[in-house]
């Protein structure tokens, strides 16, 4: 493994790759939105305070028969409803000092969720409280969702440090900022070789506090190495995630090890991004190698954009994991918006029910592919999407590898610059992967949000 290892960090060295559109935490137009509304005068005018705030608020309403809330199962649906709350607020300060092109500061934003009427679950949020162990930033309903210090120079090379938004080269299908992938740490990035860049990481991904002799233990660490390079008009990426989780934590004890690439291009009407991920990892004194490949195409067609993503990952049978293709998001319970479906997947507004699938399907493998058109209704306010999806697994479950197709709408209307209110349903026609004939299950959802 430590030759693997090293030889794949010296390929990248060797194609100076990483993946394009990696959110690095920075507050400096490529991390969380700021608006900037003071500034005070330092050092006769040599430097600067500037005080920038952000703020979001949402309300979601969900009705649907997926399983779990309300006492709803695959075999006995039943109908449920809820509503969701919530608040987050950022703010920033933020010293420039001009001469030496240096800036440095911290960001912080608030957070609150909750649930009021209808037959709401228990939990204020869909995700699971297991492991007891605590996984990265798992904040509860009212909490702090980022804080960082952070430093500039030349524009260029940034140095955050405390709770960061990370998201990886491949659109979340491992771990995702959005979605609240957001961990204690520490990460560096900036140019590489003029056109290049770069981003390395460490973060604690596994606290040991709260173990079950309830004292400090040791930590899971989780090691990012990312690298991108334009040459000509395409991008070739190349990125490394190596977590490690050592056998005092009772939660499992495993080493997992993500080596990937990518390669994309755009033009005024299309693009298209190609990812292959290898994963390899051991837990339980037992091995496993899988790998995913995904394809993403986006292209204008009429007054709207087509979109469309393939998929496939290796798995293994149940109780089998020599071929699975494992994931954080199946690890840690975590989710992330890397797909276009509402029910299969978490999507932003729908994302407080759903059945959380993510790319690895648990180890059992996934096949699918997924189209998503959106086109505007009124040049200047209204705008509506409709998708299609189909699931298959890599393995059987049940004696089959369906597990389903699901469509869907969505209409989006902007009320006003800051305000938007979206209102969509979704239906998914499921296999037999999840057993003999299950019930159909659908979904409404709404989400009307300001956000400045």
């Amino acid at each position: 493994m430590k030759n693997l290892l090293l030889t794949f960090s010296l390929l990248m060295i060797c194609l100076e790759g990483m993946a394009q559109g990696v959110p690095f935490p920075n507050p400096y137009g490529g991390g969380p939105g700021i608006n900037t509304i003071a500034t005070h005068q330092l050092d006769e005018g040599k430097s600067e305070l500037q005080l920038g705030l952000w703020t979001q608020a949402r309300i979601m309403y969900n009705m649907s028969n997926i399983p779990g809330p309300g006492n709803s199962f695959l075999s006995e649906t039943s109908n449920y409803d809820f509503f969701r709350q919530r608040v987050r607020f950022g703010a920033d300060i933020r010293f420039v000092d001009t001469s030496a092109n240096v800036q440095a500061g911290v960001y912080t934003q608030l957070e609150y969720r909750g649930g009021w009427g209808g037959s709401s679950p228990a939990f204020s949020d869909p995700r699971a409280s297991a492991p007891t162990i605590n996984p990265y930033n798992n904040i509860q309903p009212r909490g702090i969702r980022y804080g960082y210090a952070y430093a500039q120079w030349n524009n260029q090379t940034t140095l955050v440090a405390g709770i960061l938004p990370l998201t990886d080269a491949y659109g979340g299908a491992l771990f995702d900022a959005d979605w609240d992938f957001n961990v204690g740490g520490i990460a560096l990035g900036g140019p590489f070789l003029q056109k290049g860049k770069y981003r390395l990481g460490l973060v604690r991904l596994i606290d040991g506090v709260g173990g079950d002799e309830d004292q400090v233990g040791k930590n899971g660490q989780l090691i990012l190495a990312e690298q991108s390079y334009p040459i000509g008009d395409l991008t070739l990426g190349a990125s490394v995630y190596h977590l490690n989780v050592p056998e005092e934590l009772s939660f499992l004890g495993l080493k997992e090890t993500w080596l990937g690439a990518t390669l994309g291009g755009k033009s005024d009407a299309f693009a298209w991004k190609g990812s292959f991920i290898l994963n390899t990892g051991e837990a339980d004194d037992e091995s496993h190698t899988g790998l995913a490949i995904a394809l993403n195409l986006d292209a204008a067609i009429g007054s709207g954009k087509l979109s469309v993503l393939g998929l496939m990952s290796t798995g293994d049978e149940l109780d089998k994991t020599e071929k699975a293709f494992i994931t954080p998001h199946a690890l840690l319970g975590t989710g992330g918006y890397w797909a276009k479906a509402h029910i299969f997947t978490p999507n932003g507004p729908s994302d407080v029910n759903d059945f959380g699938l993510e790319a690895g399907n648990r180890g059992r493998g996934l096949t699918t592919l997924q189209l998503d058109y959106g086109f505007p209704i009124s040049a200047s306010c209204l705008n509506a999407n409709i998708y299609a999806a189909w699931f298959n697994s890599s393995t059987e479950l049940n004696a089959s590898k369906n597990m389903g197709l699901e469509f869907g709408a969505m209409l989006n209307w902007q009320i006003a610059k800051f305000l938007h209110w979206e209102l969509g349903g979704a239906y998914a026609s499921l296999g037999d992967y999840y057993g003999d004939d299950p019930d159909g299950i659908y979904e409404l959802f709404s989400r009307f949000q300001f956000e400045w």
